[in-house]
């Protein structure tokens, strides 16, 4: 075996970490790594350095197994949220594109607009003419009409404000739908990872996850 300085081992050992760095988390990373450990040759590093090596990885696998145990028990909550919870996901989306935090949930405020729009449409067929009044200005044609206005103007920022919601809520059921498939290929992509590193996918533990 040809002797190496230290400085040249130290790069070398530098040079294979990187390597290796580069390759795990890529598919079929973890087993081109165990490839590349075994065919590591006594030359520019010692038996100690390979042994050394081979350490390092079996330590940042099970730094890896458990930020990806960690990632899977996110990827259920979403999931579970998907499930039992589908309206509390669409008002968090909701919440990005404007919708006040304080508002009620978006169902019961579409409900409630649109049962006020249909009591304005209402009182602005029949008009603001009194059948009996109890003061004089109800009888005044400007009052009546200056009511007429106002209402006019809450009717349409009503139905401005209902259309909103439900434009956006179209846009929000669609991103969800896109995250679900993402994160679906992203479970792929982890179950495939954790074979790799020899760890069994913990399904008992992840009731959301297929």
């Amino acid at each position: 075996m040809v002797k190496t300085n230290k400085r040249t081992r130290m790069t070398e050992y530098k040079k294979v970490q990187e390597e290796i760095k580069l390759m795990g988390g890529q598919p079929g990373g973890w087993t081109n790594i165990d490839k590349k450990l075994k065919g590591l040759k006594q030359d520019k590093l010692t038996a100690n350095d390979i042994q050394s090596l081979k350490d390092w990885i079996v330590k940042e696998k099970d730094t890896r197994k458990t930020a990806l145990k960690t990632e899977l028990e996110m990827l259920n909550d979403f999931f579970k949220m998907y499930v039992e919870e589908p309206k509390s996901l669409r008002q968090m989306g909701l919440y990005t594109k404007g919708l006040s935090k304080s508002s009620p949930m978006y169902d019961s405020l579409l409900e409630s607009n649109k049962l006020e729009i249909e009591e304005l449409e209402i009182m602005l067929r029949l008009g603001f003419k009194p059948l009996t009044s109890q003061f004089a200005w109800q009888n005044d044609e400007r009052w009546q009409e200056i009511r007429k206005i106002m209402y006019e103007k809450k009717l349409n920022a009503l139905k401005n404000q209902v259309k909103d919601i439900e434009e956006k809520l179209v846009l929000v059921e669609d991103e969800i739908l896109k995250e679900k498939e993402e994160k679906d290929k992203r479970v792929s992509q982890i179950k495939e990872e954790l074979k790799e590193l020899g760890e069994s996918f913990p399904k008992d533990e992840l009731s959301y996850i297929g």
